[in-house]
């Protein structure tokens, strides 16, 4: 049983590592080729001047890399986690500094009922309740300017920064955690979002941090697989998208090779716990509609809907909402997509798996969605700092999904946890996404991830080892004593 639970193990490290691959081909497709949806949404073309620029400011981020790895390689972490952390700050610090704050669109609407719900403390958008809330309070301490919303992203880069940090360290070595930290600093779609009043921004420290607990939890602590839980709960608040993470971190216990009592005891208290801190979003939802839902948002039948739509590739359209006829805080808009939307999966399933295939440039391949939104969607923007921040990011993406691709190649044979729950939440959001609306920001929570394996890509070539934990492969071959012969 035990070597059936170590094949089915390889079978899904192998099933991450190839579709990560496929992230870094599409990415690096998608900068490559001249028609692929990063050019053709730029309005601004650039030429061998702006091109010249990138090749610049790409330099220098590659020169600062190799000063962070030179120092934490001399045995100097503290001063490399510094270097990173410092960047970090500057670099946010900066776009919220120089970038006006967007508020057309999504960012609008959040900044509307935020100050509404400090006002007032009534909340009737059919929006996920958490951001707001989060940026309601600050409003109701300073006043409802943007500029508290953009402190809020910068906090939560922190966090997220120091979660990097730890899940580095404890399982891939200094090296790897200050490499993978500068390389998420500087990369440029992070770093020009925390400009845009966005609920990725609040979300990706939950995710991260539920992450974290997880994969402490394996030594033994079921408060953290409670802690996990609760994040991931609370995430939910935020963005609907945690409801696939669940089973991600329940086959994440199947694959670490726990004893089945132990394993079944982790799955109980993660299901339960995730559950009762969702309880006051299902009756809040009960009572505004009538009706039970793990979801904290009306939008799902639409997000659904649109996700199936062949003509849009799956992509946000007007024709879909209009097909809906009411308020989209109504019972009825969500019954009506739902409705709508089961039909068209039951006229067009045929199509679905090429529906998929197209839709993995848009949501992985494409990363130029901090540049899009906070210059070249940006009502007040300049067009062709936007073109040359979308290539930039565009670039870093390629290069950190590649390098993550073939770290979880390299190491193939000794599987590290944050490797393995990596695999499975990108295995959970990839075959949600089959179905769902798409949208490049919507892998944004991912990238801290992506970046720190690529860290611990560019450590396995500068010849540091990580430090001696106990990795997944070695708690799945123990776990042979504990199982029926």
């Amino acid at each position: 049983m035990a070597r059936g639970l170590l094949l089915i193990t390889k079978v899904v490290w192998w099933g991450g590592t190839l579709f990560t691959a496929l992230v870094g081909y599409s990415a690096l497709e998608v900068l490559l080729n001249p028609g692929s949806g990063m050019w053709r949404g730029i309005p601004y073309k650039p030429g061998l001047g702006d091109l010249a620029i990138v090749g610049l400011l790409a330099a220098l981020g590659l020169a600062g890399l190799l000063v962070v790895v030179v120092v934490a390689l001399r045995g100097r972490a503290a001063i490399a986690l510094g270097i990173g952390f410092a960047v970090l700050v500057a670099t946010r610090v900066a776009a919220i500094a120089i970038i006006p704050t967007p508020l057309n669109t999504d960012w609008g609407d959040y900044q509307l009922q935020a100050i509404q719900l400090a006002a007032t403390g009534v909340y009737d958008s059919p929006r996920p309740p958490g951001f707001p809330i989060a940026l309601s309070v600050l409003y109701r301490i300073g006043g409802p300017n943007p500029l508290f919303g953009e402190l809020l992203n910068l906090a939560c880069a922190v966090v997220v920064g120091i979660l990097i940090v730890v899940l580095g360290k404890r399982w891939l070595g200094d090296v790897a955690a200050a490499v993978g930290l500068y390389a998420w600093a500087i990369s440029p779609g992070p770093v020009l979002f925390t400009a845009v009043l966005a609920s990725e921004n609040l979300y990706t420290p939950f995710f991260i941090g539920a992450l974290v607990l997880a994969s402490l939890a394996v030594k033994g602590r079921f408060a953290l697989w409670a802690g996990a839980a609760a994040l991931l709960g609370l995430s939910q608040y935020v963005r609907p998208a945690s409801l696939v993470l669940v089973p991600a971190l329940v086959l994440f216990v199947l694959l670490t090779g726990l004893p089945r009592r132990r394993a079944a005891l982790a799955i109980l208290v993660l299901t339960f716990t995730f559950l009762v801190v969702l309880s006051p979003g299902i009756v809040w939802q009960y009572q505004r509609f009538g009706w039970l839902t793990l979801s904290t948002s009306n939008y799902d039948g639409l997000n659904l809907l649109v996700g199936l739509n062949l003509k849009s590739d799956g992509q946000y359209n007007r024709g879909d909402l209009a097909l809906a006829g009411s308020a989209t805080n109504s019972r009825e808009f969500h019954d009506r997509t739902y409705r709508l939307a089961i039909q068209r999966l039951l006229s067009e399933k045929s199509a679905i798996p090429a529906l998929a295939i197209r839709k993995i440039p848009i949501l992985w391949g494409d990363s130029t969605y901090g540049a899009k939104w906070a210059i070249n969607a940006n009502p007040v923007h300049d067009l062709r700092a936007g073109t040359i921040m979308a290539v930039l990011s565009q670039l870093a993406y390629a290069a950190a999904t590649l390098a993550a691709a073939a770290f979880l190649f390299v190491r193939r044979r000794e599987r590290d946890m944050v490797s393995l729950l990596f695999i499975c939440c990108l295995g959970a959001v990839a075959a949600s996404e089959v179905f769902l609306e798409v949208q490049s920001r919507y892998h944004a929570p991912l990238e801290p991830l992506f970046y720190l394996l690529a860290g611990g890509f560019v450590a396995w070539l500068a010849g540091a080892r990580g430090t001696q934990v106990q990795t997944a492969s070695s708690l799945t071959a123990s776990a042979s004593s504990n199982l029926p012969s």
